[in-house]
């Protein structure tokens, strides 16, 4: 679990991210060290991150340590967007971006290292 110090520092991060007003936030990866039961915590810090036009989690080497499927599955019930193997487009005034998590390298076996996550500007 996380101590009162770290917490606190994860709490002043979300409030200058929110102070930015991000039209985009990508997280990309490592959302824990490696235990699922702070899982629920980076939950919390993620859902309470404001992005204008779009927010996403792929997820990096750290996230798959203990259960890589428990990860997957709790992630995708906490209603926050999750991008694995797959990309999705935003459009933020007038430029379309992508949001994508290296679609098409094989990624899926469990094998890869994390940590690929890409944004680009479309048009």
């Amino acid at each position: 679990m996380l101590d009162d110090s770290l917490w606190g520092r994860l709490q002043k991060m979300v409030r200058m991210v929110n102070e930015m007003r991000a039209d985009l936030v990508l997280l990309t990866g490592d959302l824990i060290n490696d235990a699922l039961a702070d899982l629920d915590t980076g939950l919390e810090l993620a859902r309470a991150l404001e992005a204008r036009f779009g927010l996403a989690i792929i997820e990096g080497n750290h996230d798959l340590i203990e259960n890589p499927a428990e990860f997957e599955r709790r992630v995708r019930a906490s209603g926050v967007p999750f991008l694995l193997d797959e990309s999705t487009v935003v459009d933020v005034t007038d430029f379309r971006f992508s949001f994508s998590d290296s679609v098409g390298h094989g990624s899926r076996s469990r094998t890869r290292r994390g940590d690929r996550g890409c944004v680009k500007k479309l048009t």
